[in-house]
């Protein structure tokens, strides 16, 4: 009978605890090409005008600096330009991507800009940013 109890109460234990833990929700990454727009919140849009500066170590080289990233972003709000702004990425990933605020609550993460410059090809890369909606 004490055991019966006993097992009883590790597994209601065990269930407690697994529905206390919460699933994190996907991000959904989309791929902004250079030139081209992303629709953020139905109303909102983030133009991908320019990349400004690549100063990221070639792969396949060493570097003293790792180097940064700038680019040129046009946020745009019913299909009228609110402001065009210049953003440094560097040291970015999943865990600490760029985070663009449109509006109090409306934002979105950018999590790279691809490609990586390499030894051979330094210059003339097809950019495309790396970007999601966060939820609030």
């Amino acid at each position: 009978m004490k055991k019966s109890i006993l097992t009883l109460v590790l597994l209601l234990t065990g269930l407690v605890i697994q529905a206390q833990q919460k699933t994190a929700t996907p991000v959904i990454v989309k791929k902004l090409p250079l030139g081209k727009s992303i629709i953020v919140h139905t109303n909102y849009s983030v133009d991908f005008l320019e990349v400004t500066e690549d100063s990221r170590c070639p792969t396949g080289t060493e570097c003293i600096w790792a180097g940064q990233v700038k680019v040129l972003l046009m946020i745009c709000k019913d299909g009228e330009e609110m402001e065009k702004k210049e953003v440094i990425l560097k040291d970015l990933s999943t865990e600490n991507p760029f985070q663009l605020t449109l509006a109090p609550s409306i934002k979105v993460n950018i999590y790279q800009l691809k490609p990586h410059p390499t030894i051979e090809n330094k210059n003339n890369l097809d950019y495309y940013l790396q970007i999601a909606e966060t939820k609030n």
